[in-house]
């Protein structure tokens, strides 16, 4: 998004907050895929997270962006890292979470331009599908190394 879509003014200083979460299900992580008919990036992955709106604090809106995108909810969201991913040309902050033992509890109800297939994938295999560029994002791949710092697998 540009920065004059951001409501960026020149009287105040402005962030935009985000947030990314690296879902866990036993050894398993949830993606989330394009659809093969995408008109971009059919087929990559993302991880999960979005925007947090008006009034909602941060890990109420990684909660919620989780349920929204996946219809899973999880037991404890674990604050893993924050960054901006793009300071030259944006203001937006992404707050990482990692959110343990998630569960599907709802149908998930994505906005009408996200269409997303929901993949519990291999921890092994996230990282793998990372090194070969099979994120559409790279911010969901520092989201991705800050859940494993986390998970005490890099020092």
């Amino acid at each position: 998004m540009p920065v004059s879509e951001q409501g960026v003014t020149n009287d105040r200083y402005m962030v935009i907050p985000r947030t990314a979460i690296f879902p866990r299900r036993g050894d398993a992580y949830l993606l989330i895929k394009g659809a093969p008919n995408k008109r971009l990036w059919a087929n990559k992955y993302n991880g999960l997270g979005g925007h947090v709106e008006r009034g909602e604090d941060i890990l109420s809106a990684a909660g919620r962006e989780l349920l929204e995108e996946t219809g899973y909810t999880g037991e404890r969201f674990v604050a893993t890292g924050c960054y901006s991913p793009n300071p030259a040309s944006h203001t937006n902050l992404v707050h990482c979470f990692l959110a343990a033992e998630v569960a599907r509890t709802h149908d998930p109800h994505p906005d009408d331009n996200e269409h997303l297939e929901v993949v519990l994938m291999p921890l092994a295999e996230a990282i793998d599908l990372a090194k070969r560029g099979g994120f559409v994002q790279a911010m969901h791949v520092a989201t991705l190394f800050f859940a494993l710092a986390a998970l005490g697998r890099i020092h």
